[in-house]
């Protein structure tokens, strides 16, 4: 009689324990996750993306960014394929340890076909510009290609 109510006590004391380091781990997860916020030069880059790009070497090759995450691929005006993207500055990604800098704000383009195919991009917006030109034209070189001249650039429409 005496081992069961050992018992019984030293079960009550494990699932309280257990209990309370549950509800701490959850309210301590959801804390940090309201905590986060992404650096202003990302969440300008994911406002000033949106709209209709177009090649700059092909004129008829086109990009529009849409709010919801969709990235619609147009040549001579026929859709040719539609992805999700995304802007952020992590590492790794696409399987390329990248560099993460918010002084010299890098971001990456991912962009994933419907087959969950990624693309990842070094992505800028190129500087000193005079402001009328500010935010109309970006720069993509896919991640693992290491000359500057493979770079792809696009104006904003």
């Amino acid at each position: 009689m005496k081992h069961k109510k050992t018992f019984f006590i030293l079960l009550t004391v494990f699932i309280t324990i257990s209990a309370v380091a549950l509800v701490y781990s959850n309210s301590h997860r959801n804390k940090v996750n309201a905590s986060f916020q992404d650096p202003q030069y990302l969440i300008e880059a994911r406002k000033n993306i949106i709209g209709i790009w177009e090649h700059e070497e092909y004129p008829d090759f086109v990009w529009e960014f849409t709010t919801n995450g969709t990235l619609v691929c147009k040549n001579e005006g026929k859709i040719q394929k539609t992805l999700s993207y995304k802007i952020v500055n992590i590492s790794p990604i696409c399987g390329y340890n990248v560099d993460v800098d918010e002084k010299l704000e890098t971001m990456y383009l991912i962009t994933t076909e419907e087959d969950g195919t990624e693309e990842c991009n070094d992505l800028r917006f190129p500087s000193g510009y005079p402001s009328d030109y500010q935010n109309k034209k970006i720069c993509l070189t896919a991640l693992g290609t290491a000359s500057i001249d493979a770079a792809t650039i696009f104006n904003k429409k």
